[in-house]
């Protein structure tokens, strides 16, 4: 026997590589011949296959048994096949995959048919890296398709925002003056804006792109205001479990943005007990650096193969559902450097984490207050969509103010550089072609003027507003807003004792009620 001969079969035994002689009998591959680590890597000693030849095929998923005999009767019949080459997975008794495999043969002719030799080699790290690669590849894909609709959602978020401004803007002031029998008509041309408004919010918070006034957010008052107005329209026998720990860091959110996370989180909960009593559980508590709230269920559970999809937008399981409710609540989320996870088993109920930063330093606000605006001062409006700034000024010519108009940011340089003193107030977009409004804000403030400022957008996101918010005399409101919202910003921002009443906008009596607690919360945060 040579050097090489005695070498080799040491090597096949400490590698992880079985050699083989197979023939392809009735479609079945019989074993002729097996050394190596067989018993590692195929899970049967090489005595057991030599005794039973067609075992080998038991060891192989289905599928991968099928793939096997189909490559090797081709190459049975197809004389001018030198070589094959084909990938399959061994299992352990229980059905686990116990290992990756590739197959190297080549066919030999003999007066016994076609004889293969050739090797059966361990892939089982290189399917798991690849495995990992195809995974990488595929979040990738999905994070350029999220940044692709983020920025094609932002575009037209901006202009049709604009418009829905507008419209309701200009339906708010006709209110009014339309006789009382038409006033129906005039509620339901407000909520069809609510809910076209509500619709772009939703595909901006699923792209991370939402608007935003971030501020300190005490999460255990806000599920308690937030649970009990869900109760309210939630089936009499579902009940909600709050076990809220206390005194808690606060959370940087836009306030808004949270009740959409809690509120969707809420609603699907109670929705999956399906008509029948149960209780939605709700806990709040701390885990080292983060803030975790969990809301469970008891319900129906998320079927296995629907589970994977429930982030996606426009995914959805309800028959009058938009699909965008949990789309838009991971896009929130992401946007606040948070997680969000689901657990669920089918009949045995759902649990969805979200896991927030604690608040690292109090963010107070770093200037005082301005004194209260007197009635013969003027607010300028900064705007270049025609229709929105035409209906800023007549809002606040109703409320009692006098106004300026600018076309866009050049204008608005213009009158404050020629009309500053008579001016108490600015009202101004933050995106406009010619000059952005946050760079006429950010020159403002650089020179030391500390005018208020209200900043209106349909578009910017809480990265482009840093901490010019943490200025008392800087506000911000998302369009489209209610002449309402109008009002109690403009209060607020001058620490007013003229606080305009509710209107009545005849969309029910949660918008009010909603209104007043953000009002109540400016008051107290001055």
């Amino acid at each position: 026997m040579s050097r090489t001969d005695s070498i080799l079969p040491l090597f096949v035994d400490s590698a992880d590589v079985v050699t083989f002689r197979l023939r392809f009998v009735a479609s079945s591959v019989v074993v002729e011949d097996l050394s190596g680590p067989c018993e590692r890597l195929l899970g049967l000693d090489v005595a057991v296959l030599r005794s039973d030849p067609v075992r080998l095929l038991d060891l192989l998923p289905i599928e991968d048994r099928k793939a096997l005999i189909r490559v090797m009767r081709r190459a049975a019949i197809d004389r001018r096949l030198r070589a094959i080459r084909c990938r399959f997975r061994s299992c352990a008794p229980d059905g686990t995959i116990r290992s990756h495999l590739l197959l190297h043969a080549s066919p030999v002719n003999t007066n016994r048919g076609r004889i293969f030799h050739g090797v059966i080699l361990d892939w089982t790290r290189e399917a798991a890296e690849e495995l990992s690669r195809v995974r990488l590849e595929e979040r990738l894909e999905h994070v350029q398709r999220r940044e692709s609709l983020g920025l094609l959602a932002s575009g037209i978020a901006h202009d049709f925002n604009n418009i829905l401004s507008a419209i309701r803007g200009n339906a708010e002031l006709l209110q009014p003056v339309v006789p009382t029998d038409s006033q129906p008509r005039v509620s339901r041309l407000l909520q069809a804006v609510d809910r076209a408004a509500g619709l772009v919010r939703q595909i901006l918070a699923y792209s991370g792109r939402g608007t935003v006034a971030s501020k300190p957010l005490d999460l255990a008052v806000e599920i308690e205001q937030l649970a009990g107005l869900v109760r309210h329209g939630q089936p009499i026998d579902v009940a909600f479990d709050l076990q809220l720990a206390r005194n808690l860091p606060r959370v940087v959110m836009d306030p808004a943005q949270f009740q959409q996370v809690a509120t969707n989180l809420l609603v699907n909960a109670a929705e999956s007990y399906q008509g029948r009593g149960g209780t939605v559980t709700v806990t709040l508590g701390q885990e080292g650096n983060e803030v975790v709230l969990r809301v469970s269920d008891r319900g129906c559970g998320i079927d296995p193969a629907v589970a994977p999809h429930i982030f996606e937008p426009y995914f959805t399981t309800k028959t009058q559902g938009h699909g965008l409710g949990l789309a838009a609540v991971q896009g929130i989320i992401s946007a606040a450097r948070g997680t969000l996870f689901c657990t669920s088993q089918p009949g045995q109920g759902t649990c969805f984490t979200v896991r927030l930063p604690a608040q690292r330093s109090s963010t107070n606000y770093v200037t005082p207050l301005p004194e209260a605006a007197s009635a013969n001062e003027t607010v300028l409006v900064a705007d270049d969509d025609e229709l929105v700034r035409e209906a800023l000024v007549a809002m606040l010519t109703e409320l009692g103010y006098s106004c300026l108009a600018a076309e866009g940011g050049r204008a608005c340089r213009r009158i404050l550089s020629e009309q500053r003193r008579s001016l108490c107030a600015l009202v101004l977009d933050c995106r406009m072609p010619d000059v952005d409004g946050l760079d006429i804000l950010n020159e403002l403030r650089h020179s030391g003027d500390r005018i208020p400022v209200v900043l209106v957008s349909g578009m910017i996101s809480v990265d482009h507003l840093g901490d010019r918010l943490r200025d008392r005399r800087t506000r911000f409101l998302a369009k489209p807003f209610t002449k309402l919202q109008l009002a109690a910003t403009m209060d607020v921002m001058f620490g007013s004792s003229r606080m305009h009443p509710a209107p009545d906008l005849g969309t029910g009596e949660t918008p009010r009620l909603v209104n007043e607690v953000i009002r109540s919360r400016e008051r107290r945060d001055r």
